[in-house]
């Protein structure tokens, strides 16, 4: 196949929500706070758009 026949696609965070998420309802945790037996936030979309956010602005 010619390379022209394979094409790159880049998916970005914000390709995956679907607008419904509010990244103000999300919040910035501190690495030393991190617990892995907490339970997950239920509004991870949420926290996957604030993330967006900051990646978008070069945070």
């Amino acid at each position: 196949m010619a390379d022209q026949d394979h094409m790159a696609i880049t998916v970005t965070a914000a390709d995956l929500l679907d607008g419904r998420a509010d990244p103000a309802r999300a919040y910035v945790a501190k690495v030393a706070a991190f617990d892995p037996d907490t339970a997950r936030p239920d509004n991870w979309p949420d926290h996957l758009a604030l993330w967006a956010e900051h990646t978008r602005k070069g945070n």
